[in-house]
């Protein structure tokens, strides 16, 4: 017997009525959570559904004493078919505010290649693609880049997160429901008052629908429907044709322009070689070797010819953390053997600049009378003051999307520099 069946034995006699009230069923999974605090967790989310929907909240208390370790082993199967079946195609569909559903996110899946499409509210739609070996991004108004990196994040729909979810239930299982003339299996699994309903081939064992519900199955949150071609046209998950921002084909000019002299300048006994200057769409980085690197104060703020700097023609120039003021997840750059350094303007509204144009950017060198201490007492070195500005006349800029994106290749949780050869 049970060691609290005594104790639980009055409620479970109410719960077996034949329309036991809400009052019962709460007094119920209280007495539940007292005898079994281990249980709690799982008590706690049924108990949330129980005083809304009755059936529901039965079926979940039969679930903490009997597991429906059938139900979850055979979506550990259906886990197991979509991780095996590579080639896919999924579409999204939600409520507007009639209740109408309408298509919000389609995705097509073959091999480790896939095209996400999203409608971007203005009846356009926002691509995301890889093909093998690059990835693009593209807006509505075809604005975007393609980049030779992987993307993070493939949108691959896992069952196997259901069921390690550790407040998932298995509310339901049916076979042999009758489907828009199909013949499938239902699964129902509850995760944190939200349902999922899995519609599945029983042939194959593959989804072949999966709706999002409210705990008590009244309320339709989303709806997923998937299909697995046999095939999907390489040319599916190319880019659009249109001018893209080619991140590889730029990092290529870039190094050399970062392994060349550069325009030249002398001021107050410190040489500085401007190398590049990239013009993004909302903000300017200009890199150059010689000197310190700068504290960054008001003095020493890059100033950039056809920006607004507290008055004139917009946009307005805002300071954007520069690029010497390194992170763990960002890799220092060097040309030459020579420490790449810069400072970046941003703009809130796009940026158009046409060359030539002039920028001057604060030089820096160390000043001894100032050493940085560690908090251990080390010396780290000396801050930096200014001794002056250089003007330098760009006539030959860069165009990136990002220029941080064209300095630093993102690498899973890094970011790469750029190969300079040195």
């Amino acid at each position: 017997m049970h060691p609290n069946k005594p104790f639980l034995e009055p409620q479970i006699q109410a719960l077996r009525a034949e329309e036991p009230s809400a009052d019962a069923v709460a007094r119920a999974v209280r007495m539940m959570q007292i005898a079994s605090p281990v249980r709690k967790s799982r008590t706690r989310i049924w108990l949330r559904a129980a005083a809304i929907a009755m059936p529901a909240a039965i079926l979940g208390l039969a679930f903490l004493f009997k597991p429906q370790t059938a139900s979850a082993a055979a979506l550990v199967q259906i886990a197991d078919a979509m991780r095996a079946r590579t080639t896919r195609h999924a579409m999204t569909f939600k409520p507007d505010g009639s209740g109408s559903f309408n298509l919000t996110y389609e995705t097509w899946i073959e091999n480790g290649k896939f095209l996400s499409a999203m409608p971007d509210g203005y009846g356009g739609l926002r691509l995301k693609g890889y093909d093998g070996h690059r990835m693009f991004m593209v807006s509505s108004a075809g604005e975007g880049f393609i980049d030779d990196t992987e993307p993070s994040g493939m949108p691959i729909e896992d069952l196997g997160s259901y069921l390690a979810y550790p407040k998932a239930l298995i509310l339901d299982h049916r076979s042999g429901l009758r489907e828009g003339g199909q013949i499938v299996d239902r699964y129902s699994v509850a995760i944190s008052g939200t349902r999922f309903d899995l519609f599945v081939d029983p042939s194959t064992r593959l989804p072949l629908r999966r709706e999002v519900l409210d705990l008590q199955g009244r309320r339709l949150i989303e709806r997923n429907i998937y299909d697995y071609p046999t095939d999907i046209p390489d040319a599916r998950f190319l880019p659009p044709a249109g001018t893209l921002c080619d991140y590889p084909a730029l990092r290529v000019e870039l190094a050399k322009r970062l392994a060349q002299p550069g325009q030249k300048q002398v001021v107050g006994g410190v040489a500085i070689s401007l190398k590049a200057v990239i013009v993004g769409r909302y903000s300017v980085l200009a890199l150059w070797t010689g000197g310190a690197r700068g504290n960054y104060l008001k003095e020493g703020s890059m100033w950039v010819e056809g920006l607004r700097h507290g008055g004139g023609a917009p946009p307005d120039p805002f300071r954007v953390p520069s690029l010497d003021q390194l992170t763990p997840s960002r890799s220092p750059v060097f040309a030459n053997g020579q420490l790449i350094l810069g400072d970046e303007l941003g703009a809130g509204e796009p940026i158009t600049l046409h060359p030539p144009f002039k920028i001057s950017v604060a030089v820096w060198a160390e000043d001894p009378s100032q050493p940085l201490i560690s908090t251990d007492g080390r010396k780290l070195g000396n801050r930096s003051k200014t001794v002056g500005r250089a003007t330098f006349v760009v006539d030959d800029p860069l165009y990136a999307e990002s220029p941080y994106r064209l300095l630093w290749k993102p690498s899973g949780e890094d970011q790469v520099a750029i190969a300079t050869g040195g």
